[in-house]
Formats: C-alpha cells, sequence, structure tokens
C-alpha cells in the first residue's frame, strides 16, 4: 500500500519536534502546490498535530516556516478552578 504525501509529512515533523522547517522544504516532501493544505490536514483527525507557523523577513524576502509541538511542549489549558485560585491569591 502507497503511502500518502499527508502521512509522509506528518512522519517528517514528527521526526523533527520544535524545529523550525522552511516551507520550501516542506513543499519538496508534500508537494510543490498542495504543501500548505497538507499541512493544514495534520491539525485535524487523524493526525490531531499541533502544527505552529511563522514568518519572518530576511531583506526582501518572507520566510515561512513551520514547526510541529509535541503533546509535553504544548501550553496546558487552565481550568477554571485553577483561574479562580490563582486569581484569589493575587487579591
Amino acid at each position: 500500500m502507497r503511502t500518502s504525501r499527508t502521512s509522509t509529512l506528518a512522519t517528517f515533523f514528527r521526526q523533527r519536534p520544535n524545529q523550525w522547517i522552511d516551507g520550501k522544504v516542506l513543499s519538496e516532501i508534500a508537494g510543490g502546490y498542495a504543501w500548505r493544505t497538507r499541512v493544514s490536514n495534520l491539525r485535524h483527525a487523524p493526525f490531531f498535530m499541533t502544527i505552529e507557523n511563522r514568518q519572518r523577513r530576511v531583506r526582501d524576502f518572507v520566510i515561512s516556516e513551520y514547526r510541529f509541538l509535541q503533546e509535553s511542549t504544548r501550553e496546558k489549558p487552565r481550568n477554571a478552578s485553577e483561574e479562580t485560585s490563582r486569581g484569589s491569591l493575587l487579591f
């Protein structure tokens, strides 16, 4: 069975957690015309990956980079009771 380009891209990201990767590199792996869609698809079922994007300017060019955040490196949302108890300590 042939592996999809989206699955190949997921494997590539998982092998490089927290590492910023240039969009040009991603286009070579996931296809020149559809790589952004495949990155977006990784954020949904069945992958549910956290992929961040940043853009930075180098001279006259804008470089678009992406990175995969593993579960252990993501910020955990606080529940309402933690917020209330934290807030009461400040007053």
